[in-house]
């Protein structure tokens, strides 16, 4: 059987102010609504919503009207949620380990970013402008993937890959989120041993660590069995969801969410309080590290966030000069590495943004057998009929 890990997950044990509630639960609605939609049948997945969410949300501070409307429904935020995002992060942080969103605003240098739209991202994200000289895409290009990888412990090196950046980039919008948690109760490395991994390409012999753990929070329903994980001194934990049989892969993928996460917490809680030990339970689990690079867009397209990524985005308020933008693209990636230790995470969104071209209303491309008419416009009355077959042939 697969195991879906699902990294960072936000279990807050103590009082929150409501600012903070509301910007996680717009994280949490906006997160699992994008998990659900990725198909995760074939392979390994990895994904930071929280990357993508903050990607786009710094987006949305340049954007107005209609564009910002829908951005923010999709997001689940409104202006003063967004502008809250540092102190969100500060929040989250564990005591003694890193945890680290790191953001950057990349413009043309011929590009006059606003006053305001830099204010806002530098209260709201902390992000300073470094300006690119994008006439050279190539060396603009390795200028941020070292800045990503600077600010990922060298995790993701190549965000954006070649050719993603050109002449006509206006400006790039970069994140880079870093996690490094150590286990509550660490994992004893000498208990790793061989074990089997039911896989759906069949069984396969992984090094898969066990620990009897005071901590661990478990539930099991008719289709999945879960357990969680908490750090050590951290309101972070990592919970591993398991369909009981591969007819369920799908049904707990669209169980997803804060609902799980309360049953979680509940069914190991209800007897006491988590600070109290409960009876133990036996956790084996494979070591792991999944890499993944993807490309956001379709899946945003899906949840709704057309105008934003459409041909002529209402996005006036990035510039002095507001001629017209568009987003261009968007990369992703993420690494997730477990071992008996914690867990070490990583993260990178980039969105590029060039000048708005003029829209196009359709493509058609005749690559098969057609009709054709030549007719007036007014009485379509036909001049000439016909049809064609092999554009190569005269008969």
């Amino acid at each position: 059987m697969r195991i879906i890990a699902l990294v960072l997950l936000l279990l807050s044990f103590t009082a929150s102010p409501l600012w903070a509630e509301s910007l996680g639960d717009a994280v949490s609605d906006f997160g699992y609504n994008y998990f659900r939609s990725l198909n995760t049948e074939e392979g390994n997945t990895a994904v930071s919503p929280l990357s993508i969410h903050a990607a786009f949300a710094m987006l949305t501070l340049g954007s107005s009207g209609k564009t910002r409307e829908e951005a923010e429904e999709v997001l689940r935020v409104n202006d003063a949620e967004i502008r809250q995002y540092q102190d969100f992060m500060k929040r989250l942080k564990p005591e003694s380990d890193p945890l680290s969103l790191a953001c950057r605003l990349f413009p043309a240098e011929s590009l006059k970013l606003s006053t305001d739209y830099l204010q806002s991202s530098k209260e709201s994200f902390g992000a300073a402008p470094q300006a690119l000289d994008y006439s050279v895409p190539e060396s603009a290009r390795q200028t941020i993937n070292e800045w990503v990888s600077d600010n990922t412990g060298k995790l993701i090196e190549k965000l954006i890959p070649p050719n993603g950046i050109n002449k006509s980039t206006e400006l790039v919008l970069a994140n880079a989120l870093y996690f490094k948690g150590r286990w509550q109760e660490p994992f004893i490395e000498p208990m790793t041993r061989p074990g089997t991994f039911h896989s759906p390409s069949g069984d396969l012999e992984v090094p898969m660590m066990s620990g009897d753990l005071s901590y661990a929070l478990y539930h099991i329903d008719n289709s999945f069995q879960a357990v969680s994980l908490p750090y050590a001194e951290s309101n972070l934990a990592m919970a591993f969801v398991m369909p009981l049989t591969t007819d369920d892969w799908s049904a707990t993928q669209r169980r997803l969410g804060p609902e799980l996460i309360t049953q979680l917490e509940k069914s190991s809680r209800e007897n006491g309080d988590y600070d109290f030990p409960l009876p133990k339970v036996r956790v084996t689990l494979p070591k792991f590290k999944v890499a993944q690079d993807s490309k956001p867009i379709p899946l945003l397209r899906l949840l709704g966030l057309n105008r934003m990524l459409g041909g002529s985005p209402e996005l006036g308020r990035l510039s002095e000069t507001p001629t017209g933008f568009r987003v261009t693209e968007c990369f992703h990636q993420a690494v997730v590495e477990v071992d008996e230790k914690g867990t070490e995470a990583a993260a990178a969104t980039a969105i590029t943004v060039a000048r708005s071209m003029p829209s196009i209303l359709a493509q058609v491309v005749i690559n098969r057998p057609f009709f054709f008419i030549i007719y007036d416009r007014e009485s379509s009355a036909p001049l000439f009929i016909g049809s064609v077959s092999n554009p190569k042939q005269e008969k």
